[in-house]
């Protein structure tokens, strides 16, 4: 148990350590994370309405977020089917939605 406990302050320690040299988080990924943590709760309890297990709950909450940032994103691009060169589909603001 002492290992254990002297690895993770370990890790910790350095996760701390280089989390300094990254700039921070832009206010738009912030509205993703968020977005993303309410469709995963919403997807979890949808898994557990379900009467799956637990980990099939989780894994309902993570394609649920998945979705939902997908989704977001082609919305997000659906101008350049009309001609709008500045709609892009941004794969980091799929990756903010799924972390949350």
């Amino acid at each position: 148990m002492k290992r254990l406990t002297a690895i993770l302050t370990a890790i910790l320690f350095v996760t701390t350590i280089f989390a300094q040299h990254f700039e921070p988080v832009p206010y738009d990924k912030k509205w993703h994370i968020g977005a993303g943590a309410l469709a995963g709760v919403w997807g979890t309890f949808a898994g557990n309405s379900l009467e799956l297990t637990p980990e099939q709950s989780a894994l309902c909450g993570v394609a649920a977020a998945t979705i939902a940032g997908i989704g977001k994103e082609l919305m997000d691009v659906a101008p350049a089917v009309f001609g709008d060169k500045s709609a892009r589909f941004d794969l980091m603001d799929v990756a903010a939605t799924i972390e949350g």
